[in-house]
């Protein structure tokens, strides 16, 4: 990162800080969701722009984070114990389950990971004696602090890791790793022939990714209070997606626009909030034929999912 990129990320924690103090309730919520979803959003994109693999288990990593997070506090574990081991256990898991995926390309790994999605929700919601299947299970939020509420402690965190999240993801990219991991996506063959492991630079995107997606979904565990099965399903598996496409794949702050779409424009118009999930399949359609790598992508020349 540049010093003015460092800048707009300084400047933006700032705004985020003043308006913890300034903003209602209902704001607060809303930007603490869309700052998860913007962490879920780079982890996405790690995977599907930085890795140019088109895989589709965004919201399985979401659930089983979010699940395990909720169920380390109903077991007296404390909020910031419960969101670490949350998304420890979710970033190895799904990391572990997506080996075999790892392999695959294009339709396959799509539909393999699609597959996961679905299974973990069938899982989610038969184990009962674990998850209390549809009924839902209760997660606590944050703990109060010093002067500051309960909701305010999830505002800052979720916010102040969006922000690093975003950060972290430009120092990747520029790093040796991400250009040996878009390397391998854009031209594999030739990445291979010079020396590059593939298959180990494919696993450090999947495992990077996984863990950003995860830590998202054991932030959002508390800010949604109860969390069921039905929550991390195609419609979460569709919001993923928008998230990492609309703003731009590959773009670091891509996600933010995403996730500022899918967190607070439903709350404003509250009559598609029944539609979200089909809104949002529509507009991700439009995107993939009109600008396959995203709106902050129009104009520049890209070889993301050649």
């Amino acid at each position: 990162m540049n010093a003015r990129s460092w800048a707009v990320a300084v400047a933006a924690l700032a705004c985020l800080v003043v308006h913890m103090f300034t903003g209602s309730p209902l704001w607060l919520y809303l930007i603490a969701l869309a700052s998860t979803w913007v962490v879920i959003g780079v982890g996405s994109n790690v995977i599907l722009g930085m890795g140019g693999v088109v895989v589709l288990h965004g919201a399985a990593c979401m659930s089983v984070a979010a699940y395990a997070t909720g169920i380390v506090q109903s077991h007296g574990g404390p909020w910031p114990l419960a969101v670490v081991g949350g998304t420890l256990i979710s970033t190895v898991v799904m990391t572990v389950v997506m080996v075999p995926v790892m392999r695959l390309e294009g339709f396959f790994a799509a539909m393999s990971s699609f597959m996961i999605v679905l299974l973990v929700e069938v899982i989610m919601t038969e184990w009962k004696s674990l998850t209390n299947g549809p009924y839902g299970l209760a997660v606590p939020g944050a703990p109060a602090v010093g002067g500051l509420s309960s909701q305010q402690v999830n505002y800052l965190v979720a916010a102040v890791l969006a922000v690093a999240s975003v950060a972290t993801y430009a120092m990747i990219k520029a790093s040796r790793l991400g250009v040996r991991i878009r390397a391998v996506r854009d031209a594999r063959v030739a990445a291979q022939a010079s020396g590059v492991d593939v298959a180990r630079y494919r696993f450090y995107a999947f495992a990077l990714g996984n863990a950003f997606v995860a830590l998202g979904g054991s932030l959002m565990a508390p800010l949604l209070g109860v969390i069921d099965p039905t929550q991390f399903g195609m419609a979460a598996m569709l919001s993923v997606l928008f998230v990492t496409w609309l703003g731009g794949l590959d773009v670091p702050a891509g996600p933010v626009l995403g996730a500022a779409v899918v967190s607070i424009l439903p709350q404003l118009l509250t009559g598609l909030q029944t539609y979200t999930g089909l809104v949002n399949g529509i507009v991700l359609l439009a995107i993939l034929i009109l600008c396959p790598a995203g709106l902050l992508s129009l104009g520049k020349k890209t070889t993301v999912l050649k």
